[in-house]
């Protein structure tokens, strides 16, 4: 039910109608959300992943850095390959994300990110991401470039090629941003921390990754307690 102007309608008599008419079509299912996704990378996944970007020669794009600052920040693809190196603050660790994804107004809605080494951790080794930024395969700096200057499509897609090759099945790029927020909620941050990271505007949003955390814990903890 897309809002269009219509010639000889009155759309207002239309719109109220339209609102009118959202409960009932919710209750019936027929206008109803999709259902949210909650596939995450597991520790596993990302050392597979990170291997095997490195073991490949003829990979052009600094997979493995991207992976882990995908999840060690918990940016969307979008953002990562619009950073730019003069946002980039290095004393105080931050960096600004400029039109950063918005429910009501994306254009203006810069913001500024910490840039926090941890929590993540992969196998024993705190994953900073700045040290991921300032890594020799990541490109060279300079006045108004493009941290990695690469399409977004072509990162999707070597993601989703080493995937397949490496047996990982429906794995997305953008599962990484969930393993971020959810390994900071397990890590203890507050949800306004979460949200200053991850950019949430609605902090309800973020109670599922809570919910999740939680659910991960009990079974780590079960494991522990069977295998002792």
């Amino acid at each position: 039910y897309k809002r269009q102007v219509l010639v000889g309608v009155d759309t207002t008599i239309a719109l109220a109608a339209l609102d009118q008419a959202r409960p009932t079509l919710a209750n019936s299912d027929l206008a109803s959300k999709s259902r949210e996704r909650s596939r995450r990378g597991t520790e596993e996944e990302i050392l597979q992943l990170v291997s095997y970007f490195r073991s490949n020669a003829r990979q052009s794009i600094p997979m493995d850095r991207i992976v882990l600052f995908a999840v060690a920040t918990a940016m969307r693809l979008g953002e990562i390959v619009r950073l730019e190196w003069r946002h980039l603050d290095r004393p105080n660790r931050t960096i600004l994300i400029q039109d950063r994804k918005h429910p009501r107004a994306k254009e203006g809605n810069d913001q500024v990110i910490p840039l926090v080494a941890g929590p993540f951790i992969l196998g024993e080794e705190v994953i900073d991401p700045l040290e991921l930024l300032e890594s020799p395969s990541v490109s060279v700096p300079h006045i108004g470039g493009c941290i990695f200057p690469y399409k977004s499509d072509s990162v999707s897609a070597a993601f989703t090629r080493a995937c397949q090759r490496i047996g990982i099945a429906d794995l997305h790029f953008h599962d990484l941003r969930r393993t971020g927020i959810t390994q900071m909620i397990e890590a203890g941050w507050s949800v306004p921390e979460v949200s200053r990271v991850s950019g949430h505007r609605d902090w309800n949003v973020l109670r599922r990754y809570e919910n999740q955390a939680a659910e991960e814990i009990v079974a780590r903890r079960s494991i522990k307690e069977r295998q002792g």
